[in-house]
């Protein structure tokens, strides 16, 4: 029997016109021939009908959950206030975790994986208990993109990258510890990292 693996990105795939996106539906497409795969992702905008169609060939269940409007700035301060990433905060969300939840009760998963740190704690107990193995995609090591950022930006926000920065290498670090792998790119990431 194929294995079950559960991908969870914090944007949807399609169209492949960012590097994120791109990286994620390679990732999608190469699960997707290995394994039956269950995809959930936030939106920050409705997909195409294109999209869906093609996001719906390649997975066995899809989930894709509208994230869009202010209230994710909130959650992203309340994120800092508690001493984690803004990123965190930022894909917080409720209905996904809903999804997640309900999709472990029906589904015992051989892996699943997140495609950045801010998004790993949904492939993480009390999220998805049933899940063997968890992978982590670090898509261009995120907190030294925060950093550089930081260093090449003015204050204020030089001072909020690099605030995010930090807790999100943080975060970083203490997957490095938990998960079974962390996925790079390339040696330069893996060098980042």
């Amino acid at each position: 029997m194929k294995p079950r693996v559960l991908y969870i990105t914090h944007r949807v795939p399609l169209p492949p016109d960012r590097d994120d996106r791109l990286r994620t539906w390679n990732m999608l497409k190469f699960l997707s021939q290995r394994a039956y795969v269950d995809l959930t992702c936030l939106a920050d905008a409705p997909p195409t009908e294109d999209a869906l169609r093609t996001l719906q060939s390649v997975t066995r269940r899809l989930a894709i959950v509208p994230h869009k409007g202010p209230l994710r700035y909130v959650r992203g301060a309340m994120s800092v206030a508690t001493g984690a990433a803004l990123t965190e905060g930022m894909v917080d969300s409720s209905r996904l975790a809903k999804i997640i939840r309900r999709w472990n009760v029906a589904t015992r998963y051989t892996a699943a994986m997140a495609s950045s740190a801010s998004i790993a704690k949904y492939v993480q107990k009390p999220f998805a208990p049933s899940v063997q193995r968890v992978w982590i995609d670090l898509i261009d090591v995120d907190s030294q993109k925060l950093l550089d950022r930081s260093n090449s930006s003015r204050f204020p926000m030089s001072w909020g990258y690099g605030l995010d920065g930090r807790r999100l290498r943080q975060l970083e670090i203490q997957l490095a510890r938990t998960a079974d792998r962390l996925l790079v790119s390339s040696q330069t990431e893996r060098n980042l990292f």
